[in-house]
């Protein structure tokens, strides 16, 4: 009986871990050097949609870099978002999930700085 309630509360206890993506550069102070703004208040998102929290819809998982890619794609010349802003959203009920990562800001065109 007690190695059943051990058991139990383990199963209860277990919790996972989920890698959001990577990006190569982040900063909290706008970039060095000089930019265009491309497109303002751009937005981009990676979902997943499963059924039964078990059964995956498609072959994407969620992850900041998938979304950052998103929104730039919608902004022609963009290579990087500023004052950008991530989230997560996420609707699960008994039949039907999803869990999405966003992210949303200015688009814009880093230019290289000048060389004297």
């Amino acid at each position: 009986m007690r190695t059943r309630a051990g058991v139990l509360t383990s199963i209860a206890l277990i919790g996972c871990t989920t890698d959001l993506g990577s990006l190569s550069v982040a900063s909290t102070t706008p970039p060095p050097g000089e930019y265009r703004i491309v497109a303002r208040g751009v937005e981009g998102e990676k979902c997943l949609n499963s059924l039964l929290l078990i059964i995956p819809l498609g072959l994407t998982i969620p992850d900041v870099h998938g979304a950052v890619d998103d929104a730039l794609s919608k902004a022609k010349g963009a290579n990087a978002l500023v004052g950008a802003e991530v989230y997560e959203s996420s609707f699960i009920s008994l039949l039907y999930n999803r869990i999405c990562y966003g992210v949303r800001g200015d688009a814009v065109e880093l230019v290289s700085p000048r060389r004297p």
